[in-house]
């Protein structure tokens, strides 16, 4: 699929609180519309059907309801009881949907710097090179594998000597994004569920999860 004069590929990816990918789709084509790429997805369809192993529900602290885990995406992703995605505006009719879009937003700071790290140490993935399709998925791969080679070598080593992902980076706001637009469809009973486990969250934020994040109070203006 030509895009913009050359070929492209969009790398669909999972990763880990240590910016550790543990998920990768790697085929869709630049031109071709997002939600399709995303619809289409191998990672998707794992996720739909209970196919990507994921750990059991647990209780938040101090709570009383277990919440299962999700994966955190933007405002871009549909919401499923998989996968947390921001309140939109018209949404928004309280401090409480702002605070659980400020925590979600830090949370989605993870994956954004994740990929920021990935294109800045293997450069080759930031400019054009010449190669077949299954050629450019392997690179691809490769620098994926290689970059959880290096996180899991550099989480034996003392802070100073961490070269590969710089001390604090989860302070600084994320370097790469990958935006898709709303997938329409889906299913009324998983949305409510999910809607369920968002409204969850926000309890828990407003809550017991408050202690340790006093300052988001500061971004309800």
């Amino acid at each position: 699929c030509k895009y913009k004069g050359t070929y492209s590929m969009v790398l669909l990816a999972i990763c880990d609180s240590a910016y550790k990918f543990t998920s990768v789709n790697i085929g869709g084509h630049g031109r071709q519309h997002d939600a399709g790429i995303w619809r289409q997805s191998d990672l998707r369809d794992r996720l739909e059907n209970g196919r990507l192993p994921l750990p059991p529900p647990r209780l938040p602290p101090g709570t009383q309801v277990a919440t299962p885990p999700a994966i955190v995406g933007d405002g871009a992703f549909p919401l499923r009881p998989y996968l947390m995605t921001p309140f939109r505006q018209p949404q928004i009719v309280s401090g409480a949907e702002v605070i659980y879009n400020y925590r979600l937003s830090r949370a989605r700071r993870t994956i954004e710097n994740a990929f920021g790290i990935l294109s800045a140490r293997w450069r080759v993935l930031r400019q054009s090179f010449i190669a077949s399709e299954n050629t450019a998925r392997a690179i691809i791969q490769a620098c994926v594998v290689l970059h959880n080679h290096l996180v899991l070598n550099q989480e034996n080593l003392p802070p100073h000597q961490h070269w590969y992902i710089p001390p604090n980076l989860d302070n600084i706001p994320g370097m790469a994004e990958n935006r898709l637009p709303p997938v329409r469809g889906e299913a009324a009973d998983q949305l409510d569920n999910a809607q369920g486990i968002r409204q969850e969250l926000v309890d828990f934020f407003l809550g017991p999860g408050n202690a340790p994040c006093p300052w988001q109070w500061q971004h309800l203006g």
